[in-house]
C-alpha cells in the first residue's frame, strides 16, 4: 500500500510539472544525436521528469528511443507516447532484431538475455543510426541547469567517439 501511494504521489508530481517543463525556452538544434534509455515501469514517473528536464534545452527534440524492460503496462507506454518523437522498442522486437544482427553467435546472445545491463549496451548498438552520435542516458537522470558540456560534446562533429553515457560532462 506504502509504494502504491508513493507511486501514486510521484506520478501526481510528474504530471503537474510537465506543463512547467514542457514551456521551458528552447535552445539547442539536436540533429546530430539520438538519446536512448531502457525503462521500466517503476521509472516511468522518473523518465518523463527527467527527459523533459533535458529537452527543454533544446530547439527540437531529438528522436527517443525506449527499450521496454519488460515491465511496461499499455498505460505507461501511453504516458511515454505523449512525449514527442519517442518510440517504443518491446523486448521482442529487440530480440528479433538481435538474432538477425548475430546471427548464430549464441555467446553473444546469451550475454544479451542474461541481464538488463547487458542488453541495455547490445541494443542501443542495433538502433544506433548512422552518422549520428549517441546519449545513452538513465532513466532517473534529472537536469537541474543547462548541460553545456554534455551538448557541446554531442554537437562537436570533430570527435571521435559517437556514443557516450554515464560521463560526467
Amino acid at each position: 500500500l506504502t509504494l502504491l501511494i508513493e507511486s501514486t504521489f510521484v506520478w501526481i508530481v510528474c504530471r503537474a510539472s510537465l506543463t512547467k517543463i514542457k514551456s521551458c525556452h528552447q535552445k539547442k538544434n539536436t540533429n546530430q544525436f539520438s538519446i536512448h534509455t531502457l525503462v521500466s515501469h517503476m521509472d516511468v514517473p522518473f523518465y518523463i521528469i527527467g527527459i523533459y528536464s533535458f529537452l527543454r534545452y533544446l530547439s527540437k527534440n531529438p528522436k527517443l528511443i525506449i527499450y521496454d524492460d519488460g515491465t511496461l503496462t499499455k498505460e505507461d507506454c501511453l504516458a511515454i507516447l505523449d512525449i514527442p518523437r519517442v518510440s517504443i522498442v518491446r523486448p521482442s522486437q529487440a530480440s528479433r532484431r538481435a538474432i538477425k544482427t548475430f546471427g548464430k553467435i549464441n555467446d553473444l546472445l546469451r550475454q544479451r538475455e542474461s541481464t538488463p545491463y547487458n542488453r541495455k549496451m547490445i541494443d542501443v548498438l542495433l538502433y544506433k543510426e548512422n552518422n549520428k552520435k549517441l546519449l545513452l542516458l538513465y532513466s532517473d537522470v534529472v537536469f537541474f541547469r543547462y548541460p553545456d558540456a554534455l551538448l557541446k560534446f554531442l554537437a562537436d562533429s570533430s570527435k571521435q567517439i559517437d556514443m557516450t553515457y554515464m560521463k560526467d560532462v
